[in-house]
């Protein structure tokens, strides 16, 4: 008889759920249409404030540390100093519920805000913007962390570009530094038109996409849950792609000395020309196809997929080294001089 009563208060549960999920949706979509402003839920403020660097010697160094906004930098010829607005958090008596601590000093500016209140009782529906508009020179580091994205577009330093966004998305473009790292935990990252000694791009949780991306020496491209794309990059040194739930795409002209793609659930697909000395694509669950720079001839071959189709036979006496591995999937290589 108890069994029954927990089977039936289970069932009721279950339910429940399913009904208030229903009617959550139901109330969403029926003040959506009648234009119903959500932001009046929010009980989080936001007082735009304004910084102007105070000390004649020019700014080096940018860390910015901000989890509650969207971060956007960009550079500006008619800037003599470094300008920028960000937002403050504030209750509706005005009160600041957020501190930000703003250090310029020895040519390092650094940017910090600490929420004083548990984020977990605030609720917002708008995400603020932090703006800083950099006068048009190449600095040594610019470091930003910021909980829901970072944008930025012609920035140059002589050391290094480091940008990590929490649950944002990181979107840039026109980047030059030896060393450029754009990450993000839950979010997409996006990057066009950077040059640099060794590029990493790295999402947790969203799609990778680099295009006309030129490395010295080492450029990644790698997410965990997402697909990976390549469009016209080029490595002097390594390119190494890798998704562990998503699709590896190359397109355009992309080139290496050593290429690497591996995917665990997904599909490797080379719709431009990959061109490497040495190929090694690796795929756990899903197809590897495309085409390949030269002709077969120009290449050592090992091919091998444990269960599926395979159009390529091992060879030897290349001067280049063709390396595919498939547990389960199709392997279809084509070479462009051969079609």
């Amino acid at each position: 008889m108890a069994s029954k009563r927990h089977f039936f208060t289970k069932i009721f549960v279950v339910l429940g759920g399913i009904l208030l999920c229903v009617g959550t949706v139901f109330f969403v979509v029926g003040m959506t249409l009648v234009n119903w402003d959500f932001d009046r839920l929010s009980n989080v403020l936001y007082e735009q404030k304004q910084y102007v660097q105070q000390d004649e010697t020019p700014i080096e160094r940018l860390i910015f540390d901000y989890p509650s906004a969207c971060v956007t930098l960009t550079f500006s010829p008619e800037a003599s100093r470094l300008s920028m607005s960000y937002p403050v958090r504030v209750n509706a008596n005005g009160d600041e519920m957020s501190s930000i601590e703003i250090i310029e000093q020895d040519g390092t500016l650094t940017v910090s805000e600490t929420i004083r209140f548990p984020q977990f009782l605030q609720w917002e529906t708008k995400t603020p913007e932090l703006t800083v508009i950099l006068p048009e020179r190449t600095y040594a580091e610019l470091s930003v962390r910021a909980a829901r994205g970072i944008c930025a577009t012609g920035l140059q330093a002589s050391e290094r570009i480091a940008f990590a966004s929490d649950y944002g998305n990181v979107e840039v473009s026109d980047l030059s530094a030896p060393s450029i790292q754009l990450t993000a935990d839950a979010g997409n990252v996006l990057a066009a038109s950077v040059r640099a000694e060794s590029v990493l791009l790295r999402s947790d949780c969203g799609n990778v996409e680099g295009k006309n991306i030129a490395a010295e020496h080492l450029l990644e491209l790698y997410s965990k849950l997402g697909n990976v794309l390549a469009d016209d990059v080029s490595s002097e040194g390594a390119l190494r792609m890798e998704s562990e739930c998503g699709n590896c795409v190359l397109r355009g002209a992309c080139t290496a000395k050593d290429a690497s793609v591996e995917v665990d659930l997904g599909n490797i697909c080379v719709d431009g020309i990959l061109s490497a000395s040495q190929i090694d694509l690796t795929n756990d669950c899903g197809n590897v196809e495309g085409t390949i720079a030269g002709s077969a001839q120009d290449y050592t071959i090992r091919a091998v997929t444990d269960l599926g189709n395979n159009n390529l036979r091992d060879r030897d006496g290349g001067s280049k080294t063709l390396t595919i591995h498939v547990s389960l999937g199709n392997i279809e290589i084509l070479f462009a001089e051969e079609q």
